[in-house]
Parts: C-alpha cells; structure tokens; sequence
C-alpha cells in the first residue's frame, strides 16, 4: 500500500513540475513574442489600426492572457500524465522522424478546434458575461 501511494504522490508530483515548465515556457513566449510585436510595431507607427491606446486595456489584456495560459497549459501535462499511467485508448506511437509532424499538426487542429468550440460556447447567453469584456474591448493590443 505505501508503495501504491508514493507512486501516486510521485505522479502528481511529476505532472505539477510538467506543469510549472508548460506555464513557465508559455509565460516566456508570450513575453518575448509580445516584445518583438511591440518593438516591430514602434518602429512603424503609422501602421496602427487604432492611435489611441490605454496601459490600463494593455494591463488588463496581459492578465487575461495569462489567465488563458493557466487554463491551456495542463493539457500537455495530462496527455503525459495519462500516457505513462497506461490510460491511453490505443498503444503509444512510438517517436521518430516523421512523429514530430504530425504530432504538431494533430495539436494544432486540437487546439485550433477546442478553440472555436470554446469561443462559440462564450457566445451563449450563459457565459457571455464572462466574454463580454472581450468585446468591449476596441483598441487592439499586442497581448
């Protein structure tokens, strides 16, 4: 029995640092990225689709970005979590060449479909209160 339940603690252990490198690694990119963007777009003001901007929309816009992060990032941690407990519907691909292509390309189409469905379900006259602000929101910002 102690076995079972330090192999459990161990797992959870294992998917909270998996998780704390996702959200970390996430963070670091959208920082950088962000930066380049707001770099770019300084040295070309007059591409700007709106003159007027508030640091309090870009505040503002950089949580909810972050808020985002937290709620993409266990995603990888669970799939490996579930992988290396056996939970998986079919036998694991085994890793090669052509694995990291498709493996991108799956994720991509997950994602971007997970996404649609999501942003769709915000639209409901249940979760449009949280969406609204969203919307209020008509000077783009990089973040």
């Amino acid at each position: 029995m102690k076995f079972v339940e330090n192999n459990i603690f161990n797992g959870f252990l294992e998917f909270g640092l998996l998780l704390l490198i996702i959200y970390a690694a996430s963070l670091t990119v959208l920082f950088v990225t962000g930066s380049i963007v707001l770099k770019l777009n300084a040295r070309h003001p007059e591409r700007k689709i709106q003159q007027r901007q508030s640091s309090s929309r870009v505040i503002e816009d950089i949580r909810s970005s972050m808020a985002q992060l937290i709620s993409t990032s266990p995603c990888l941690p669970s799939g490996h979590y579930a992988q290396t407990r056996g939970w998986t519907l079919f036998a694991p691909i085994e890793l090669g060449w052509w694995s990291v292509p498709l493996f991108f390309l799956t994720s991509l189409i997950l994602h971007d479909t997970w996404f649609y469905w999501r942003h769709r379900i915000l639209h409901t006259r249940v979760f449009f209160r949280f969406h609204k602000p969203h919307h209020r929101n008509i000077t783009p910002t990089v973040w």
